[in-house]
């Protein structure tokens, strides 16, 4: 569709932000000098928009905006013109869970699964490995990766606190 100083091109993800921004501007002039948090105030919205969709050589989308002169002078090809239905849907987060202290240190878990028979012998086999113990508070147990020289995991455990 050729470009003239009507219609404007803009990357499909910059157009999307922008609708998010402006469904958010709106929801804060809705409660406008009241007590109110803004953020659920409409739980769900729809943008419906007419426009001409294109893709440049990284495949990357753009929306072009149509007139209504390029429509009414059937300089367009219906073809081109694409219906994006973009929905909005207001989610509430799960709360937070109680954060729990771990009882053992990374150190001691680590050297615990290092232990391991078959964590032993891959050792031996591969070289030294790589642990990463991470602490799953609402679970109570430690998630323990191991690695091995090229960074490959080849272990994953659980173990309790």
């Amino acid at each position: 569709m050729p470009k003239s100083e009507t219609n404007h091109e803009v990357g499909f993800e910059q157009f999307l932000a922008a609708a998010g921004n402006s469904l958010s501007a709106a929801q804060g002039s809705l409660t406008e000098g009241l007590d109110l948090t803004t953020n659920l105030v409409v739980s769900e919205a729809q943008l419906e928009v007419k426009a001409a969709l294109s893709a440049d050589s990284k495949g990357r989308l753009a929306v072009q905006t149509i007139s209504a002169k390029d429509i009414s002078q059937g300089g367009l090809d219906p073809g081109l013109v694409s219906t994006m239905q973009i929905n909005f849907v207001a989610t509430a987060g799960e709360p937070q869970a109680e954060v729990t202290k771990p009882k053992r240190s990374p150190a001691d878990v680590v050297k615990e699964v290092s232990k391991h028979s078959d964590v032993a012998a891959m050792e031996k086999i591969l070289g030294d490995l790589t642990y990463d113990a991470t602490f799953v508070s609402d679970k109570e147990r430690w998630l323990v990766t191991v690695r091995d020289p090229k960074g490959r995991l080849v272990r994953e455990s659980v173990l309790p606190d």
